[in-house]
């Protein structure tokens, strides 16, 4: 069961810093990073389930958002852009840019 868990978490990434939006599409947001930020194309068809999920200790951090893929090509494709947002979270750091995202 240990393996079968492990095999589902390993199409998951995390995406933290996403700010909460009254209303929220949270799935079409992801898709718009993906495409925009991280120059990629990633269907509505190739994640499985995107949803947040809570800190223990949130304080002012909004809560991250969880993404499975539905297939690993997808997943890898999003880890190896994931450099693109390096100079948006430099920018972040610097005061410029509120909008940094970090994917783990």
């Amino acid at each position: 069961m240990e393996s079968r868990e492990q095999a589902v978490r390993s199409m998951n990434i995390r995406i933290q810093r996403m700010d909460v939006q009254k209303d929220e599409n949270i799935r079409s947001r992801v898709i718009r990073l993906f495409t925009n930020t991280l120059k990629i194309n990633v269907q509505n068809s190739g994640i499985k389930k995107c949803h947040r999920v809570p800190y223990k200790n949130p304080g002012n951090k909004p809560p991250a958002v969880l993404v499975r893929f539905t297939s690993d090509s997808v997943r890898l494709s999003v880890l190896k852009n994931k450099k693109n947002l390096k100079k948006l979270w430099y920018t972040y750091k610097r005061g410029f840019n509120k909008n940094a995202f970090i994917i783990t």
